[in-house]
């Protein structure tokens, strides 16, 4: 059984809101830019095997 490695999570005024675990990076990716595409919140992802930090920000958005 493969694991979700990378979490993504969304930063909220006070701390970080868990939105949802995917199996690898690029994965990870596409999914913040889906998610950023629809508001103005800044998302993380963070990987679970390392447990650091691999994007964060609103720099995953695609440019307007």
């Amino acid at each position: 059984m493969l694991c979700a490695a990378y979490d993504i999570l969304r930063k909220d005024a006070t701390h970080m809101v868990w939105v949802e675990a995917v199996h690898d990076l690029e994965a990870a990716k596409l999914r913040v830019k889906e998610l950023a595409s629809r508001s103005d919140e800044e998302y993380v992802i963070f990987d679970q095997r390392t447990r650091k930090i691999v994007e964060i920000g609103r720099s995953l958005q695609p440019d307007l």
